[in-house]
């Protein structure tokens, strides 16, 4: 900080013998001023003052190459002054905390403060004179030498202070639970005497946390590609089931009765078991997931809920805990955009949620994953809660049934890396320390395939006001400007078809006036996808983005997302045909082959083989009219029946794709009259005395099968807000 006046005080306790009024105590009009040094050697890194349980706290930091001995420097408001009365050094680039409370600063930190004022083992090296509070609704600090001469300076909130120590208005107001944090910038810190030192981008919360980025390379065979709805589940349970020590599973929901059983196995056979959920998902924690949760702590599972509630003092440290991951034996994780609930890890392998998954086996990886998820789940931390502990905690609970298998082969099977591949883990907020960690990747891109369940044309920030073009909608713009190609496909469900029908008629007019290769789209309905829930990317045909953050400001900034960004030709491959099966409508009809012609004789059965058809994708569904009367009596691939009258038959086959096509074929079956016809009691016989006896298919099938692929009608909730 550059240097401004020098009190009209000694001392400390001089200074306290000036009566002042509140944040007016370093006007600029005050007597005995001198420069204050071009570069402080301490500076107030962050400060705590709207706490909940008195429990306020002042963070100093070196910003000097020597040590500094605080023995009678001074912290002050203007009504109280603490002051360092023992040898207090500060290491060059170390820290000091000082709190008021030091089990609540341990219970959200995890570690005690360097000095509480509460704990006798160390108030004993600060004096305490005045009233030294922090106001809620506004103050400011100052930080003094032992000269008295004012080192630090900061002022925030509804404070009129005009103090030449400061430039332009105050720091805005902070929330309740809300830490002031001075931007930093690699080692240093930013240092104007201006609010811009304190505006990042992320928001601070009491108990936050600063994972830094991981960047890694893996070995050849280390990364798994996976998609919904066609193989996530067999993915994520065959990982649960390989588990020999532990399980850490971190979700903003969870119903799914397969990962439920797996989860249940694991502990069954020894295996320690945690789990932690969002404890507010938007429109509350189902009926469901209540069950799930309660069978899996009855099963010996640690369930836990992340929530806070001001209202009794708890500060949840993040937002929402929207990530989705797994970490398996400290050496296998999983990194999705899905839920692990039944439409995002469904049983159907062709109707479902749309999400994309990577499977990494890598030590340096998982350990990475079990310090943010133990970090996260730490017991000390207010704001996790057991599930055991919940009113709606049910002992006797019964895991649901699971869904019916409609379609048991996807489109899309698991793909395992060849190569060495490099991967970049980037948690938020911890990663959007002045922008969101997207935007930078996504403006230097050559070409960009994305499809994204929820994006928020207009961003309203923390300190914009009014609010502003999604700063990740401004960078594909910067990028379609130096002529690359850009494909965006967006959720159409009912909750988001209107905010994302915006973003689609803006991009579009955008790139159309600016003769720019952008293509802005919603999937189409007749698409067997339910829900385009994925927040993926495909960049430069070389890099994946594999994340849980939706493109809303509140995703980057307050809540914990997880992004894994994937260096691999291989995987990126892989991701754009599963961006093409979606971009790209299939109106193709299958082909339909329903066998050769066949003589039987009476009693004989009759095999109908339908592997001979074919799709360009993949076919959903069978249906055989044996006894021509326009109805079907078999949905599978194969049929089988008998027949007691001679004569001929013409059999219809009709076969459909995902997206509604169909196909049509016949087969013809000769009944030749020799031979006894067998006797059959209690069977039905059809209007040309056939004789049916179907294996493994029914009528049933195929109604279900298409309700799940029109089940985007009736959703049960939404499980996000418009801006999560």
């Amino acid at each position: 900080m550059r240097r401004g006046c020098v009190l009209a005080v000694s001392s400390a306790l001089l200074f306290m013998s000036i009566a002042f009024a509140p944040c007016h105590f370093l006007s600029s009009d005050r007597a005995g001023a001198e420069a204050v040094p071009a570069e402080a050697s301490i500076l107030i890194s962050e400060f705590y003052p709207c706490g909940l349980r008195d429990d306020e706290y002042v963070k100093l930091k070196s910003a000097t190459q020597v040590p500094v001995n605080l023995r009678n420097w001074s912290l002050t408001d203007g009504e109280g002054v603490l002051r360092f009365c023992q040898d207090q050094w500060l290491q060059p680039s170390a820290s000091m905390t000082i709190s008021m409370n030091s089990s609540s600063y341990f219970s959200a930190y995890g570690v005690y403060p360097d000095i509480s004022t509460n704990d006798p083992r160390t108030q004993r090296n600060v004096s305490l004179n005045g009233s030294w509070r922090l106001s809620d609704a506004g103050d400011s600090l100052a930080l003094l030498d032992s000269n008295g001469i004012v080192v630090d300076f900061v002022v925030y909130g509804n404070c009129s202070d005009t103090s030449r120590y400061w430039n332009g208005p105050p720091v805005p107001a902070l929330r309740k639970g809300e830490v002031g944090k001075r931007i930093a910038t690699g080692l240093s810190y930013q240092d104007t005497n201006s609010r811009v030192d304190w505006q990042p981008f992320r928001e601070y919360r009491y108990g936050y946390t600063e994972f830094e980025p991981l960047e890694t390379t893996v070995a050849p065979g280390a990364l798994t590609s996976f998609v919904s709805p066609d193989c996530s589940l067999e993915v994520v349970t065959e990982t649960l089931n390989s588990a020999r020590s532990s399980i850490r599973l971190c979700a903003y929901e969870l119903d799914s009765v397969a990962v439920s059983t797996s989860l249940l196995q694991a502990a069954a056979r020894g295996v320690s078991v945690h789990v932690l959920l969002d404890g507010a998902p938007a429109g509350g924690i189902s009926k469901r997931e209540t069950i799930c949760a309660s069978v899996l702590v009855a099963g010996g599972v640690h369930v836990d809920m992340l929530n806070g509630n001001l209202s009794i003092k708890i500060v949840q440290h993040i937002g929402p805990l929207h990530a989705k991951y797994v970490v398996v034996d400290s050496r296998v994780s999983i990194v999705l955009s899905e839920n692990f609930v039944e439409s995002g890890l469904p049983v159907d392998k062709l109707c479902g949620n749309r999400g994309w998954g990577v499977k990494i086996e890598d030590l340096n990886v998982a350990r990475y994953l079990a310090d943010l998820f133990d970090s996260d789940s730490r017991a000390s931390r207010g704001d996790v809660l057991e599930w055991k502990t919940d009113a709606r905690f049910d002992a006797h609970a019964v895991l649901p049934a699971s869904p019916q298998v409609n379609h048991t082969m996807g489109i899309l099977r698991p793909l395992r890396s060849t190569c060495e591949s490099r991967i970049k883990l980037v948690p938020s907020p911890d990663g959007s320390l002045v922008a969101p960690f997207a935007g930078s990747i996504l403006s230097s891109a050559s070409s960009i395939k994305t499809e994204q369940f929820q994006v928020d044309l207009l961003w309203d920030t923390r300190w914009d006001k009014p609010p502003r073009l999604s700063p990740l909608l401004e960078a594909l713009e910067v990028a379609m400007s130096r002529g690359a190609s850009v494909e965006m496909l967006l959720d159409p469900t009912w909750f988001n078809l209107e905010t994302n029908s915006d973003v689609v008629a803006h991009m579009a007019s955008n790139a159309l006036n600016g003769s720019w290769a952008g293509e802005f789209k919603l999937l189409d309905p007749s698409s067997p996808v339910t829900v385009l829930h994925n927040k993926g990317a495909v960049i430069d045909g070389r890099r994946v983005l594999i994340s849980s953050n939706n493109w809303g400001y509140s995703s980057f900034a307050r809540n914990r997302e997880l992004a894994a960004i994937l260096e691999s030709n291989e995987l990126a491959t892989y991701f754009s045909r599963a961006f093409g099966l979606d971009w790209t409508p299939d109106d193709t009809a299958p082909n339909a082959d329903a066998g050769e012609d066949q003589t039987v004789g009476l009693g004989e059965q009759v095999r109908l083989d339908a592997g001979g058809s074919s799709d360009d994708r993949v076919i959903a569904h069978w249906a055989w009219d044996i006894d021509e009367d326009g109805e079907a009596e078999c949905t599978t691939e194969q049929a089988r029946f008998f027949v007691t009258r001679p004569g001929r038959i013409e059999i219809s086959l009709t076969v459909e794709d995902a997206w509604g096509n169909k196909g049509y074929d016949t087969v013809t079956i000769e009944i030749l009259s020799d031979g006894s016809p067998t006797s059959y009691s209690g069977d039905s016989v059809g209007r040309f005395g056939v004789l049916i006896s179907i294996v493994g298919g029914s009528i049933g099938l195929l109604v279900g099968a298409l309700v799940a692929r029109h089940q985007h009608r009736s959703i049960r909730k939404l499980n996000h807000p418009k801006r999560d």
